[in-house]
């Protein structure tokens, strides 16, 4: 019985690692899930049918430098440009089921849950680097002065974020 519980010898200190390493895998796999919670709930609102008050895309601090019009514009050009947010749903469910499974599947495949958490983390990077296209060709059409509003608001929000934070001094 020692040995289940890691307890014997060399080899048994050894056997800890896997569990650390499941945690951290279960741990980073929660992490993309709420990633994609949070970006799905920001995204998903369909145009047509009545919109939800504030609905926008969420480019980090950039989300609030950028007019109402502009943020609307983003948003309508992922949606059109990229992957829905359903078939991304989709997808996600369909990972988080295979990562179930390969939790539950002993002797414990670490490869198996790599390969799924490298899916996930692959459509949250396609569809981030489809958003930074979709900014850097936003900010390219606007006049100099929009620009100079974009960071004037920018500015303002690093200042008011500053603010709150205590002196390094």
């Amino acid at each position: 019985m020692s040995s289940e519980n890691g307890l014997k010898g060399g080899a048994g200190q050894r056997r800890g690692l896997p569990r650390g390493r499941i945690l951290l895998a279960v741990s980073l796999a929660l992490n993309l899930l709420v990633v994609g919670v949070v970006i799905g709930g920001v995204l998903t609102h369909d145009p047509r049918p009545p919109k939800p008050a504030g609905a926008s895309i969420s480019i980090g601090p950039l989300s609030h430098a950028f007019s109402k019009e502009d943020r609307e514009a983003l948003r309508h050009a992922l949606e059109e440009q990229g992957p829905s947010m359903r078939d991304l749903r989709s997808a996600l469910e369909a990972d988080t089921a295979r990562l179930v499974t390969i939790l539950r599947t002993e002797p414990w495949d670490a490869q198996a849950a790599s390969a799924v958490l490298a899916d996930m983390r692959g459509r949250f990077e396609q569809r981030g680097a489809l958003g930074e296209r979709l900014i850097l060709e936003r900010v390219g059409a606007m006049t100099a002065q929009e620009r100079l509003d974009v960071a004037e608001r920018l500015e303002q929000r690093r200042q008011r974020r500053d603010e709150g934070r205590p002196s390094k001094d």
